[in-house]
């Protein structure tokens, strides 16, 4: 019988923005260059994360993640107010 408890799973979408932002000095935030890093780059700077879940990563656009994002909740809110608030932002 297996005693390991099992991990959730969680999908990391990495969109390329200011998590995987890099400048060779650290203490430098200005001039930073924004999607250095993939998905599965970030991951596995954080090899202690294995322990709570099992990973996984995927690279997605900005362009996609807008319309992910909108999919997910157009069944939360009225059309309308989905478009406004993406013409705001």
């Amino acid at each position: 019988m297996n005693t390991t408890p099992k991990l959730p799973k969680v999908l990391y979408l990495a969109m390329g923005g200011t998590l995987s932002a890099h400048h060779p000095q650290r203490t430098e935030l200005r001039h930073y260059r924004t999607g250095h890093y993939n998905g599965q780059q970030l991951i596995a700077a954080l090899p202690e994360a294995e322990s709570l879940a099992s990973i996984t990563a995927d690279d997605l656009p900005p362009q996609k993640a807008r319309i992910l994002l909108m999919l997910c909740i157009m069944a939360k809110c009225a059309e309308q107010d989905i478009q406004q608030a993406f013409e705001t932002h």
